[in-house]
């Protein structure tokens, strides 16, 4: 909207001095009466068009001044929105960062994962296993082949002490594995579990050999 224009200063200005030579004209000349008459006629219609522009220059000083009101509040309005969008912006700038900041941590999260994962699938694989009577043999033969040692040692040994084992007992923690046939099988899963050990008992004597000497004939 553009600013206050000088016409209306101009107008006023120009009536005024038509109404100063009207007053010179009237004092100064002799007339008439219907001369005097359009001479009060003009007068008249000076002064009213005067007054019609003191309105219209009071309505415009009010159009104006709300103008002036309503552009100071735009300004102020855009200032504050400018002002949001700067704290937006860096809001979004914020989020981006931590939004990165987080798929990082997403992408190490996943890749433990497929760490554990294949760790588990390692744990869950082929577990070694045995038949029940071979591993009741195994032992069999591991505890008659050390008390076999205990009686007959070697020169080296036939000075130490000897035991054998005259009772052995085992407490056997496996899982079963029923496809072919009865077979233990390791618990792989839990198997660094002290409650998943399992346990053998050995109770143990003096290695005694006894010897018998018959008598010679004649003794």
């Amino acid at each position: 909207m553009p600013q206050p224009s000088p016409r209306f200063d101009i107008i006023h200005s120009e009536i005024s001095k038509d109404l100063e030579r009207l007053t010179e004209l009237e004092t100064s000349a002799r007339l008439t009466p219907a001369q005097r008459q359009m001479l009060d006629e003009t007068r008249r219609s000076l002064g009213q068009v005067s007054s019609e522009l003191e309105a219209l220059r009071s309505e415009h000083e009010g159009l104006q001044a709300d103008f002036e009101h309503r552009k100071k509040g735009l300004e102020d309005d855009l200032a504050s929105i400018r002002a949001e969008r700067d704290g937006l912006q860096s809001d979004l700038t914020s989020i981006r960062a931590e939004r990165d900041g987080l798929q990082s941590h997403l992408t190490n999260i996943m890749a433990e994962r497929d760490d554990l994962q294949s760790r588990l699938e390692d744990l869950q694989g082929d577990s070694p296993r045995m038949e029940v009577n071979a591993l009741l043999e195994q032992f069999r033969h591991d505890l008659a082949d050390l008390n076999w040692r205990a009686l007959h040692p070697s020169e080296a040994e036939r000075d130490q002490p000897r035991v054998v084992i005259e009772r052995m007992e085992v407490e056997l923690k496996a899982g079963l594995d029923l496809a072919q046939g009865v077979q233990l099988v390791q618990l792989r899963g839990q198997e660094g579990a002290p409650e998943n050990a399992s346990v053998v008992r050995f109770t143990l004597r003096p290695a005694t050999r006894i010897e018998i000497v018959e008598d010679e004939p004649g003794t």
